[in-house]
């Protein structure tokens, strides 16, 4: 053990000697000249990242704060229309006829009535898939693709079932049935005022995909960059990635930790960097009059992706600058050091075979210090 230990010192004391031995000064000369290259560019290179990050992290809140202003005023337009809508609808004369009526199951004239009012709104707001309303006194629903139908006989009878379950007033859900169709609904329960258990309910069904892609319109183009949508419960309406899985629909924005630092912030407004589950992210929101957070998450990684060419250019800088100074150190090297060279070869070979005359020793020797100099 002790051997070895000793041989490995020697091998290093031989290396270090040979690093800095008279022979090896040419080498020792190439890379100081390298080094001295490569710094400036490296330091020049670092600082420049540095800033250009600042500065793009700058103007992608600048222009993300922006945009998500844009977007809460395009997409809270189209949503509360929704809701004035069905807030018309429960609180119109149809409406709560229907709920008083006793003979409103064989009141087919009423019906009808309800049926073009439905037509109407649907006509005056495109938007709006599928608009039904079902009186729970009677178990009639009305639809207004499928008309007139009873509870136990209607596609969606899961959905009026899971409507009626809840406790608020009016609210955006996703309901069993209609979530797979890609739909998201906003739900009503009749009559609008009244308290204790409901006498009915009007939905709304409204494709996702097209307030989703309100949501990617808005956004500032990053592929990682994400917009959320919370009610004023802290639940998930929308999300830009993609479709509400069923487990995270109507979810609470607390089991997220992004999400969870903004909903108990108590501010209506601002932008932060936030520490998710995979990172950081760079974060805006704003919240609305009606309670909605409009919430757009950038992960930190996809800003610093942006400016990966700098990283690039700064290795194929130093490259070329190692290369450029590995050469011009070597030939000025070989320009100084050949001719001294030339006249220790020529020593050496008057050592090993004697001068051949005083005259021609003399010639030669002034050659010599000429190509020196």
């Amino acid at each position: 053990m002790k051997d070895d230990i000793q041989r490995k010192w020697r091998k290093a004391k031989s290396f270090v000697f040979r690093c800095f031995s008279v022979n090896g000064y040419l080498q020792r000369l190439i890379w100081m000249g390298c080094i001295s290259v490569v710094m400036p560019v490296v330091l020049a290179g670092s600082a420049y990242y540095h800033f250009s990050m600042i500065k793009l992290t700058e103007q992608f809140q600048e222009n993300n704060m922006a945009s998500l202003r844009l977007l809460k005023d395009r997409v809270e337009g189209m949503l509360t229309n929704i809701e004035h809508e069905s807030l018309q609808l429960a609180s119109g004369p149809l409406i709560r006829t229907a709920l008083e009526k006793e003979d409103y199951a064989t009141d087919y004239l009423l019906q009808q009535e309800l049926l073009q009012l439905f037509q109407l709104s649907k006509n005056t707001n495109s938007i709006i898939e599928e608009m039904i309303f079902y009186d729970a006194r009677t178990e009639l629903v009305l639809s207004h693709y499928y008309g007139l139908a009873r509870l136990k006989d209607f596609y969606g009878k899961r959905d009026i079932e899971a409507a009626l379950a809840g406790n608020q007033g009016g609210h955006w859900t996703y309901l069993p049935d209609s979530r797979r169709a890609g739909y998201i609904s906003y739900v009503r329960r009749l009559p609008v005022m009244g308290v204790g258990k409901p006498r009915g309910v009007v939905i709304l069904h409204i494709k996702e995909s097209a307030l989703r892609n309100q949501l990617n319109s808005y956004s500032v183009g990053l592929e990682k960059q994400t917009l959320t949508i919370l009610d004023a419960d802290h639940g998930v309406i929308l999300n830009s990635s993609g479709p509400v899985q069923p487990a995270r629909a109507g979810q609470s924005a607390l089991s997220d930790p992004v999400l969870n630092q903004i909903a108990i912030s108590g501010e209506r407004s601002g932008q932060s960097v936030l520490q998710g589950g995979e990172g950081k992210e760079l974060t805006a929101f704003y919240e609305s009059s009606m309670g909605r957070m409009y919430i757009s998450r950038l992960p930190e990684q996809e800003m610093i992706d942006q400016l990966a060419w700098i990283k690039v250019l700064i290795v194929l800088s130093v490259s070329v600058f190692v290369l450029v100074g590995i050469l011009l150190t070597w030939f000025s090297s070989r320009l100084a050091y050949n001719p001294i060279q030339q006249l220790l070869r020529y020593g050496e070979h008057l050592r090993r075979n004697g001068a051949e005359s005083p005259l021609q020793e003399m010639r030669l020797n002034i050659s010599v210090l000429r190509s020196a100099i």
